[in-house]
Formats: structure tokens, sequence, C-alpha cells
């Protein structure tokens, strides 16, 4: 037979049923406890007593555990509408570039651009649009190998500062082409630290590029790094946007998710501060946000010192 047929989401296909389980463990309960309760009531033995008892604790175990069932179905369920979600916008986020790139490589091809500095600005696009790629594929692989326990750093001691300076070298383009303010505040003396100096300037990077998507019409960002009292450094990266509700504020490190569209109105996939986190956690640091609505937000990575300064130190 021929024609049309629509196919159901995948995640209805997968779905467990609350309902299932009410159904499967209320109804054999209800039953249970009512003949608990008959038997504590028409009790003409201690042995009624027991078993009447034994009966009500069953029933009580019973609906913990459908409980705690019907949570965990909760949760399963949050995940996987959450890695849809995930899945479209990471889809979104591949497609806009690669459109872009087609389009620059097809006008180029066709020979429609005979200018050489329209040709030199189609490649700059071209080139920047597979920087974007390549980030966005970087960090799928790095969230990947978190994922599976095969993600290794390789520790050598740096001074913070060249971790920030790299950082900013790496940001300085998003700065030109967006017009945004960066100012910058380093503390002199800043301390050494035991990092993976790539996937450190990564997170760095990561803020710095939210405060710019994030950080409101004027674009102001602030770059602040001080000595800790413990020897540590923290770095801080502040913007003036909208601001983070205090709902969202404990989550925005959660892989997946991200604060709602309408809220901001921005893309992105809702790995880069899990990811960010996870890299400063590994580190034996922290990340902290500190924001209110319309006032901004300000992300302040912690880090220790490098531990033979902690050892001189002790």
């Amino acid at each position: 037979m021929s024609g049309k047929r629509s196919v159901p989401p995948l995640s209805k296909l997968t779905r467990t049923s609350p309902l299932g389980v009410w159904v499967l463990v209320a109804i054999p309960t209800l039953l249970v406890l009512t003949c608990g309760i008959l038997i504590l009531i028409f009790r003409q033995s201690v042995f009624d007593v027991v078993i009447g008892l034994l009966l009500v604790l069953i029933c009580i175990a019973l609906g913990a555990g459908a409980a705690i069932t019907l949570l965990g179905i909760h949760a399963d369920r949050r995940l996987a509408e959450l890695q849809i979600e995930f899945v479209s916008k990471v889809s979104h986020e591949f497609k806009t570039p690669l459109t872009s790139i087609r389009m620059f490589v097809e006008t180029l091809r066709l020979g429609r651009v005979q200018d050489p500095s329209r040709i030199e600005y189609c490649l700059d696009v071209i080139s920047k649009e597979t920087d974007r790629l390549n980030t966005l594929i970087s960090r799928l692989l790095s969230w990947g190998a978190m994922e599976a326990g095969a993600f290794h750093m390789d520790l050598e001691q740096k001074p913070a500062k060249e971790l920030i300076e790299l950082a900013l070298r790496a940001f300085e383009p998003q700065v030109i082409a967006n017009g945004a303010k960066l100012d910058v505040q380093l503390a002199e003396q800043l301390p050494m630290v035991d990092v993976d100096a790539a996937v450190m300037v990564d997170a760095i990077l990561n803020l710095l590029n939210n405060a710019l998507r994030y950080g409101g019409e004027d674009k102001q960002i602030r770059l602040d790094a001080q000595r800790r009292d413990d020897g540590g450094v923290a770095i801080s990266v502040q913007d003036r946007g909208v601001g983070i509700d205090q709902k969202h504020q404990r989550r925005v490190f959660e892989r997946f998710y991200r604060v709602d569209d309408s809220y901001h109105g921005k893309g992105g996939t809702g790995l880069g501060l899990a990811i960010a986190r996870h890299v400063v956690i590994a580190h034996g640091g922290s990340i902290e946000l500190k924001s209110e609505p319309g006032a901004g937000s300000t992300f302040t990575i912690l880090l220790p010192a490098a531990a033979e300064l902690r050892e001189e130190a002790a």
C-alpha cells in the first residue's frame, strides 16, 4: 500500500510511561495494604499482627520504590529532551557556517568576483567560518572524550599571565570584527600555575566569547586577573549584558543546559560552560558565577598556584 506515513518521534517510542509504573505498582500495593490493614483490624493472634505489619511495611517499600522510579523517569526524560534540543542546535550551528562557506566558494568558482579586495574578503570569510567549524568540532570531541573518561591533560608549569595573553590573542579577531570594547586589568606578579595550556586557554576563551555573545549592545567586556590570598590566581570575565536569573545560575554549568532562547535570543550548544567547568575542576580549581538580571554577569576561574610554590609556602 503506497502513500505517506508519519513516523512517531523516537523519544515517544522509547519512553517509559509514568502511568504504567503507577498501574503496575499502585494497584498491587493497594491490595496488599488492604489485606494488611484487615489483618491488623481482625487480628486473632500475635502472628496476625506480625503479618499485618510486614504487609504494611512492604507497601511502604513499594511506594518508595515507585517514587524513586518516577523521579528517575523524569530525569531521564528531561535529559532526552535536552539531548534532542542539543542535536537540533548543533545541526543549526553546523549549517550556518557551512552555508556561508558553500556560498562564497561557489561565488569564487564561478568567477563572479574579479576585484582582488573582494576576493580577499571572500577568502577571509571562508577562513573564519572554517575556524568556527573547527572550534565547534573540537568542543564536541572534547566533551565526548570527557564523557568516555578518555580526556587527558599534559600539565606543565606556566605563568598565569601567559595563559591570559594567549587567550586574548585568540580573542582579538572577535573584538575587532564585532567592535567590542575590552578592558584588561592584570595584577603584577601573577603566580605560576600547573596547567595544560591549550585546554585552559580554551576555557578562558569560552568565557570571553560568552561575554561577547551575551554582553549587550555596547559589547563592553572586562577581564581581570588578581593574585589570591592563598597564592593562586582569580581570572574574571565580566560583561554588561542582561544577566542571568537566579533560577538559572545553578544550572548553567550543566551539560546541554541553556537559558531559554526567549531570554537571550542567542544560539549555542550548551556545552561550553560545562566543558570549562570540567577542565577547571580537573586542574584543582573552581569556577564561580555572580550575576543579577539587568546588571551583567561575572564568571571567575579560580586556580591554585603551582605545586612547587605551594610546597615552598608550606
